[in-house]
This record gives structure tokens, sequence and C-alpha cells, in this order.
């Protein structure tokens, strides 16, 4: 079996090391690489945004109410809280003649320093708009809007928005519904585990604008990689990439180290690495998401793509703008058995 690694060296010492679990398969299934267990049941996380998203574009819900593709980026986004994600999620919400009260997400404190200083010299608290899932959350209360669904308790996995989301998944990742694990998100979202193979094949679908999702991959994966900003944020990973690559890439990662990609433009390939599709921390505790980077790197140039720069991926923690260090793919892996 291919064993694949991610490295973090400082000072020429290697200070963690981080197994991976990696697929890169084509739309009709044909995997290029692979490494680890295929077959493991593991969470995507947020990973999964721009696959939930889906139905926001093939049942209709972005043609009646009009969305712009700035929306539909947010809705596929885990975002730092600037006012640009605020102003496109409230916009998001007013299409559906809905507020941002409806949102069930929670808050948390911005992960942009303008709008966290913001608040603060306010003497205000976050609330739900400022969650980094809140794009996620107004996708599906418009959804449920158009769809004639109530607005009530629409994360309930039983909802009928969260079933005909995986319905919909289901039908791009060559599975059935039954097929998935259902867990909770950080944000109170229902979340999906699924085989990496499943995952992966989803994305590269995603990617290949696949049969009966052909508009919706398309206008998801357009939406992203020409507005890489509302994904994130500035300075992320996930932004950097498709800025360096001028969308060329569509990328999107979660929690506990998972990540998925595609390439739009007949690429057709995705890459899930290391714990739900990213590196799993081997040596500490919780995965650390940022060694994903080297995965996506290496999977994207082993099937003669053209992967980001170095300069795309986070360096380890520094508190001053100089270089600490590297996070690399272990050269002993190789992508090779």
């Amino acid at each position: 079996m291919l064993h694949a690694y991610a490295r973090v060296v400082r000072g020429g010492i290697t200070e963690s090391l981080h197994r991976m679990r990696v697929r890169v398969v084509t739309a009709e299934g044909q995997p290029l690489l692979e490494a680890g267990n295929q077959d493991a049941v593991t969470l995507l996380r947020s990973s999964w945004k721009p696959l939930q998203a889906l139905g926001i574009v093939s049942w209709g819900t972005a043609d009646a109410l009009g969305l712009t593709d700035s929306e539909l980026a947010v809705c596929c986004a885990s975002h730092s809280g600037a006012q640009v994600h605020l102003d496109n999620v409230r916009s998001l919400l007013r299409k559906g003649g809905l507020d941002e009260s409806l949102l069930r997400c929670g808050a948390h404190w911005p992960a942009d320093g303008a709008m966290a200083d913001s608040l603060r010299t306010a003497g205000e608290e976050p609330s739900s708009i400022h969650n980094n899932c809140s794009g996620k959350h107004a996708g599906m209360l418009v959804r449920c809007v158009h769809q004639g669904y109530p607005t009530e308790d629409y994360l309930n996995p039983e909802h009928p928005v969260q079933r005909r989301m995986i319905e919909d998944a289901a039908s791009i990742c060559g599975v059935r519904p039954r097929d998935f694990t259902i867990g909770i998100d950080g944000c109170t979202a229902p979340t999906w585990g699924l085989r990496l193979s499943a995952e992966a094949l989803g994305w590269a679908r995603l990617g290949a604008a696949w049969d009966g999702f052909a508009e919706a991959g398309s206008r998801i994966t357009r939406a992203m990689g020409s507005n890489p900003v509302l994904v994130a944020g500035e300075g992320s990973a996930d932004t950097r990439v498709m800025q360096v690559t001028g969308g060329r890439i569509v990328c999107k990662g979660g929690a506990e180290a998972c990540a998925g990609l595609c390439i739009p433009s007949g690429g057709s390939v995705s890459l899930s690495s290391a714990r739900t599709a990213t590196p799993v921390r081997v040596d500490r505790g919780p995965g650390d998401p940022a060694p994903a980077r080297p995965a996506v790197r290496g999977g994207v140039g082993a099937v003669g793509g053209h992967p980001p720069p170095h300069s795309a991926e986070p360096q380890p923690a520094r508190c001053r703008p100089h270089r600490a260090g590297d996070r690399r793919r272990a050269p002993e892996s190789a992508w090779s058995i």
C-alpha cells in the first residue's frame, strides 16, 4: 500500500509528522493516486459545503431568487467574518425575505481582525452572522423558502432540506443516502461521514460538471474560483490557492485536517487526503489542517496539473513576519510504494 506523509520542519528538525489518506480520481471513477485506507469512513466537515450547495442551483433556488456568484460563493464558505462576508450573507437572506435572527449556527468571534476590533470598540458581542458557517446556513434557509419547506428546525437531519442535500450528495458520490453516517458539526448543522473513495468521486464530479449536476457544478465551482476571498478570507490557505491559480483549482478545507479539491476545466480530478480527506496527526492530538496543503500540491502534480506555489501554503507559527520553517510532503513517501 502507498503511504503518504506531510512533515513540519523547523530549524531543519522534523517537528511533527502527519499521516495522510489521499485519493485522486477521475469523474468516471478511475483512480489516479491512492494512499492510505480508501474505505475508511471519515467526516469531511466543511469540505462538504460545495456539494451541499449544489441543490441551491439544481433545484432552481439560485435562478428564482436571482442569486449572484458572490452569494453562491459565501454559501460554500468557511469565512473569516469580514464585512464583505457579512454583506453577502445578509444580501442572500434578504432575497429570501429572511433576516439573520433565523440563523441557528451560533456565534463566535470573527477571525477577521478588523471586524473583531470593530465589535470590541463598539462594546458589542458577535452574533450568528459572524459565524464562519453563516453563509451555508443562509443557503439552507433560502432554499427552504423557495421549496416551501419550514424554516424552523432546518438543522434536523430529517428536515426536507437536509434529506434533499443527502440525496443529491449520494447521487454525485455514487452511493445511496443510507451509506452516509450523520454527525453534528461545530455549527450544529448535520455533517456527513462517507468512505474516502466516494468523497473523492463526488469532488471529481463536481469539477467535471457531471450529468444531472452539470449546471450546478459549473456555477458552484465558477462562483468559488472567481470569489476566493468570499470562500475563506484574505490570507487563508483556500483563498490563496484559488488566487494564485486564477481559479483553475477550486478547493475547500474543513476542520480536523480535511480537504477536497477539483480542477474544473477538464481536469475532473479530486484529491482528498487524510483524516477524512486530509492529514491525520499521528503524534499529537486533533488534526491540524495546515499540513493538508502539501498533499494538495503533491496530488495535483502527480496527475500532471500545475500545483500552487509553496507561497500558497501556511508556514509554521511565528509572531513576526519572517520564515520559521516549512510544511512539506515528506520525501520518503514520494507518492510511490
